[in-house]
């Protein structure tokens, strides 16, 4: 009897890189994003046109893995990547988003947290979880090709006429 099914995360992961090229799209639109005062981080992280290049690149190349998944036994590791940069932008989003609005006061008056520091939370959580998907792949699949070592470890040919 099987208790764990592996759940597919295709389209989950399908939709990170969509927001990842669409994140990167804005950063790369003429004007300037991280001007208001709680993307202060960010700005001091990186600056909007490589930080938007780099989130266009690989969410595409993250579709690319994706959609060849199976295919090519390397794919899971370009997805893990791909979930590392972009759980890696969520994340340093969400911590922007938090000291702005808890240490630094860069929110007006009595105003809450920005909508967007649930997104930012939400997508970062999902990356997590994408990304140890993928690992379940890299196992799967032998991508690291550590099954394919042991077992040559253990039918040596030496002493054999």
């Amino acid at each position: 009897m099987v208790f764990h099914e592996p759940v597919k995360t295709h389209a989950l992961e399908m939709m990170l890189a969509t927001l990842m090229v669409t994140c990167g799209t804005i950063l790369l639109w003429p004007g300037e994003t991280f001007l208001l005062p709680y993307y202060a981080l960010m700005k001091a992280w990186i600056s909007e046109g490589p930080g938007g290049g780099i989130l266009v690149l690989v969410g595409v190349l993250r579709w690319r893995a994706i959609i060849q998944n199976g295919g090519y036994r390397y794919t899971p590791l370009w997805r893990i990547g791909g979930c590392c940069v972009g759980g890696g932008f969520w994340l340093t989003l969400a911590v922007a988003l938090t000291l702005a609005f808890a240490v630094d006061e860069a929110m007006p008056g009595d105003a809450g947290p920005p909508m967007l520091l649930a997104i930012a939370v939400t997508a970062f959580t999902f990356e997590v979880f994408a990304g140890l998907r993928g690992g379940e792949d890299v196992h799967r699949q032998d991508s690291l090709h550590i099954r394919e070592a042991r077992s040559k470890v253990g039918t040596s040919d030496a002493g054999n006429p």
